[in-house]
């Protein structure tokens, strides 16, 4: 793995929440490109590890993705092309700390140590149908939200598309298509479980402890 990316806005239901704001300054007009961040080496955890919860932060935001695993080179590719630049899948928690910015990406929101958990990747071959991609959080074992790739603003071969357009994506580079609206929260002690399918088939479980962080 080299670089995690993640978009912003990606999903329809965040897009029509903060469509109202994108005409207004300083902004002026809806974004023509992905909004992308980058969730560095610190953030990266595995299934298992514990997720650190800041001191004097109470609660943060569970951003189930799909993280797409670049499989080679991709430069201007287009789309009709873009799913044979795809390795495998996994699943990513995008941890945020709850704010109120969106068109510019919130880094000390999004990059804490721990910020990132993901999973094993499974190959893009065993995936049929790779735009139907079912997502489910549970908190503490409870159903929390569900949503669905079919929602994207940009589909996974149309988002590849536009970020080649400007950036090169390399062979072990991992795209996380966006997050949901109405993220669920999660406290210290609650148990975070992330499931995605694929027409019934699992790509996995991401399961991931929230742990107080100690003031030193």
């Amino acid at each position: 793995m080299k670089t995690v990316i993640g978009a912003l806005l990606n999903f329809q239901g965040v897009w029509d929440q903060y469509a109202p704001i994108m005409n207004q300054e300083p902004h002026n007009k809806p974004p023509l490109y992905p909004v992308l961040y980058i969730k560095p080496v610190n953030t990266w955890r595995k299934s298992g590890e514990p997720i650190m919860l800041p001191a004097g932060i109470q609660e943060i935001e569970i951003g189930a993705t799909l993280g797409i695993v670049i499989g080679k080179t991709a430069v201007q590719i287009e789309e009709a092309a873009a799913f044979s630049y795809i390795q495998g899948y996994l699943i990513a928690n995008d941890v945020t700390i709850a704010h109120e910015k969106i068109l510019r990406p919130p880094i000390k929101q999004k990059c804490r140590d721990s910020f990132c958990p993901m999973s094993e990747m499974i190959i893009a071959s065993d995936i049929k149908n790779p735009n139907n991609f079912n997502i489910s959080v549970y908190i503490n074992d409870e159903l929390k939200l569900q949503n669905s790739t079919k929602n994207l603003v940009r589909p996974i071969a149309k988002l590849l598309a536009d970020i080649t357009k400007f950036m090169t994506l390399n062979e072990g580079d991992v795209v996380l298509v966006g997050t949901p609206e109405n993220l669920p929260l999660a406290r210290a002690g609650d148990k975070v479980s992330i499931d995605i399918s694929c027409e019934g088939k699992s790509i996995g479980h991401l399961v991931n402890f929230v742990k107080q962080e100690l003031v030193s």
